[in-house]
């Protein structure tokens, strides 16, 4: 996918080996791509957007970590968020090969959790989603709308 971020495209005879590329993969990220599953539908993240997930979930640590340091009075509910983006981004670095596993369905923890990340990415962070992670945001919309209104 052309991102506009220095990929590999050679654009108007310049090298893009000279360009400036997207920011290395966090320790533990992606080398495949991720198929997901939200019900009927069905959606394949490439790595690059899979591992800025995987670095918007670290950015994210760290901050609950310096808050669960500055307001202790909140520990528990800072915890449960760690661990929800702790057991997500395990999740991310290692399962599912899209050539060799179905897609991974997410439980209801780990969309509530991807829903809070998106919405950190694109509210705080200012971070303009690429197209697969903004059918991502949609499916996950779409996903509890169903569950609403089936429960």
């Amino acid at each position: 996918m052309l991102r506009g971020d220095g990929g590999d495209a050679d654009v108007a005879g310049v090298n893009a080996a000279s360009q400036p590329g997207p920011s290395p993969a966090p320790p533990g990220g992606r080398r495949w791509p991720l198929a997901l599953r939200l019900g009927t539908d069905e959606l394949l993240l490439m790595s690059d957007d899979v591992d800025t997930l995987i670095r918007g979930i670290d950015a994210h640590l760290d901050v609950l970590r310096k808050e669960l340091a500055l307001k202790p009075d909140h520990a528990s509910a800072v915890r449960a968020l760690m661990e929800a983006y702790t057991d997500l981004r395990v999740c991310l670095v290692s399962c599912g090969h899209p050539l060799t596993d179905p897609p991974l369905e997410l439980d209801s923890g780990r969309r509530h959790a991807l829903r809070q990340l998106l919405a950190e990415l694109t509210g705080y962070r200012r971070y303009s989603l690429t197209p697969p992670l903004r059918a991502l945001q949609l499916l996950l919309a779409a996903a509890d709308h169903r569950n609403n209104v089936a429960g």
